[in-house]
């Protein structure tokens, strides 16, 4: 069942060597579960010796082979599957409890208890048989039914240590993540003798640990998926520097026969008892899991060659434990990329490389986690947009970054703001219709759409859902359009500026964004980190658009929301490409934003709110823009903070002493700031030490 192709490389790693860069590295091989393995080990501290590390080794291993091992007759998984009394040692219940566990997490698309499925397609442990029936659609069908009637860990239950199946029939077959499983155990007794460095293969899993003996990660490489290759590291696709790991590499082009020009690899789909058909060649699969990284790459690596490239993609990219890289006939796709490669000055990341979302379409997350984050304290979370440009400018676009870690970081070792988390979510492809705040088309008059999920001009001769404040609420700021005007078909402000809007092909999805944002990836977040999760502790920020959205979030999830940072905020509301030709377009959609905001701005005082602008480039636009807004909310309620204006050319470091104490709404402006991220993070400690104090 397994087809790793991970394998270790160049001789200066698997053999025996003395070198003057660090402690001395031993060497042992041989056979085990009927294939080979390597060690590579540091000198232990312990200072146990070659031979009774040899020794303690080949013990291990026999263990393991007469206990879970489908191949040897006397071991309790082939005594179990002819169905005599067992007591199953520790292994082998570990093993039943993680299998089970991954059956239940995979919805049954990995399943040990699929053997007699194995064995019928020719990939099991008994010789092939009744290959003919292939040929027969009815007769295969029919047998591969009678088989499932006994797969399924449903059939099979612990109970007083012991494992007891529903169908005598049912049987096991623990080749999907033995040989992972078995790493793991080593690693474990080279970790019990004090060995810093290793590197453990077992039937091509790998788990490792250190450096090697150059005093580097271990490399390892990715063979390309070429049918009936049978020698690893014969056509090396990818090569990986690895530590801290365990890696394992699935594929379809070892073990697979042909019957009348269709193809029949050792992938079987358990749920429906068939090899699968789809374009993935290989998986390779990286659990950054300490405790069982072996089995849980190489239980991952099948489970991912049973889903298919795309939906593979989205379960790798979703867990912030795993990397992948998956080879397919149009090409690989690389999800290696983790946050040990964005460099940052303070703390570290976590990347989730395509966080699956029912709203929205798959993203990367990246969670930046302070200096000294542990699991017993708890942190505020604040949520970032255009996460992709926040730590590391060699990731990004224009070369650019916010400087997030640096600046928090240095606030935190300060003692000015307590440690934090902060979480990057990334744009997607349609960033103007992610951020730009759905409701407004509705105070422009628009319409939800229900055949399409999007937005519509209202029906002619009716309401159309649009009501005089829509509308006319302050007709000196919206236009002097009437609802009766636009389904005339009179071409009033508001008309024209919906109709601007809704031709321009643009999907607004700004409440599906937020939506993912609130009822996905923060419950994530808040189950998978130390968090302080309630109000008073999460804060929301963004520039540009990304401080529209901030704003509109605010608005949308007051309670969720205790603070929010709008930077630059892009207010003329339609994309800056278009502002020259279209500047009455530009002011109709801002006063239907401020209608909007007139009536879901949250009550004054009830959350934190950093709003400025500089006066360069695009933010030479923003001030009347943005005095409109001042001057709004100083109406609802809100009282400012001091008013200050700092040329960016000055030092600011101060400056959050002095507006942090009491106050619950600032809007500095700061002369000869443009609208890049390197001048936002030459301010960024200031909204960060207002949100954070």
């Amino acid at each position: 069942m397994r087809n790793a192709t991970a394998f270790l490389l160049t001789a200066s790693l698997i053999f025996s060597v003395s070198c003057s860069v660090g402690p001395e590295y031993r060497r042992i091989e041989g056979y085990a579960q009927g294939g080979t393995f390597h060690i590579i080990y540091s000198t232990p501290a312990s200072g146990t010796d070659e031979d009774t590390v040899v020794s303690l080794v080949s013990r291990r291993l026999q263990d393991i082979d007469f206990s879970i091992s489908g191949y040897n007759k006397g071991s309790l998984l082939s005594k179990f599957n002819r169905g005599e009394d067992i007591v199953p040692d520790r292994y082998f219940l570990e093993l039943f409890r993680m299998s089970m566990k991954l059956w239940e997490e995979t919805g049954g698309l990995f399943d040990v208890s699929g053997g007699p499925l194995f064995d019928f397609w020719g990939f099991g442990f008994k010789d092939p048989s009744g290959l003919d029936s292939l040929r027969n659609d009815n007769r295969t069908a029919h047998i591969v039914d009678s088989l499932l009637e006994f797969t399924g860990m449903d059939l099979l239950s612990l109970e007083d240590g012991r494992i007891i199946r529903k169908d005598p029939r049912t049987t096991l077959n623990f080749n999907a993540i033995a040989q992972g499983y078995t790493c793991d155990v080593l690693a474990d007794l080279l970790d019990s003798l004090g060995a810093d460095n290793y590197l453990v293969e077992v039937g091509m899993e790998i788990v490792c640990k250190g450096l090697n003996a150059s005093g580097k990660p271990w490399r390892i490489g990715i063979d390309a998926p070429v049918d009936g290759s049978q020698t690893a590291g014969e056509n090396v696709q990818r090569y990986l520097d690895l530590t801290d790991c365990g890696i394992t590499t699935s594929g379809n082009y070892r073990k697979f026969f042909v019957i009348d020009g269709k193809k029949y690899a050792h992938s079987i789909n358990p749920v429906t008892g068939y090899p699968v058909q789809h374009d993935l060649l290989s998986a390779t699969v990286i659990s950054i899991d300490t405790a069982r990284s072996g089995a849980l790459s190489d239980a991952y690596a099948t489970y991912c060659m049973v889903l298919g490239k795309d939906a593979a993609a989205r379960f790798i990219g979703s867990r912030g434990d795993l990397r992948g890289y998956l080879i397919h006939d149009g090409g690989a796709i690389d999800l290696l990329k983790d946050g040990s490669e964005i460099n940052t000055a303070y703390g570290h990341v976590d990347e989730y490389p395509q966080f699956e979302s029912a709203y929205m379409s798959p993203r990367q997350v990246y969670v930046w986690l302070p200096d000294g984050y542990s699991a017993r304290e708890k942190y505020p979370v604040l949520y970032m947009h255009d996460g992709q440009m926040l730590f590391d400018d060699t990731w990004t676009w224009n070369g650019q970054e916010w400087q997030v870690d640096e600046v928090l970081g240095s606030l935190i070792a300060e003692g000015k703001v307590p440690p934090a988390i902060v979480v990057g979510i990334a744009n997607g492809n349609n960033r103007y219709g992610e951020y730009f705040p759905e409701k407004v088309l509705e105070y422009l008059g628009g319409v939800p759409d229900s055949l399409t999920g999007g937005w519509k001009f209202p029906c002619s001769g009716t309401s159309g859902g649009m009501t005089d404040r829509t509308l006319t609420g302050n007709a000196s700021e919206a236009g002097n359009g009437t609802a009766g005007e636009i389904l005339a078909g009179q071409a009033s402000a508001p008309a024209s500026a919906l109709s601007y809007m809704l031709s321009s092909g643009t999907i607004y999805e700004a409440d599906e964004y937020l939506r993912f944002l609130t009822s996905e990836l923060k419950p994530f977040i808040d189950s998978h980190y130390s968090t302080l999760s309630d109000k008073e502790h999460t804060f929301i920020a963004g520039s540009s658009m990304g401080g529209l959205i901030s704003l509109y979030a605010m608005c949308e999830y007051p309670d969720v929301f205790g603070g929010t940072a709008c930077m630059s905020t892009h207010l003329p509301m339609i994309p800056s490409a278009d502002y020259a030709g279209a500047a009455d377009i530009s002011q109709t959609v801002f006063e239907a934003f401020m209608r909007y905001l007139a009536d879901h701005l949250p009550s004054p005082g009830s959350c934190l709110l950093y709003t400025d602008r500089g006066d360069s480039t695009l933010d030479a636009l923003y001030p009347p823009f943005q005095d409109r807004l001042d001057s709004l909310l100083t109406e609802r309620g809100w009282q400012p903070g001091p008013s200050f204006s700092t040329p960016a050319s000055e030092d600011q470091t101060g400056l959050q002493d002095t507006i942090c104490p009491t106050y619950t709404w600032i809007s500095p402006v700061f002369p000869g700031s443009a609208h890049l991220e390197q001048d936002w993070a030459a301010r960024l400690h200031i909204p960060l030490a207002f949100l954070l104090r």
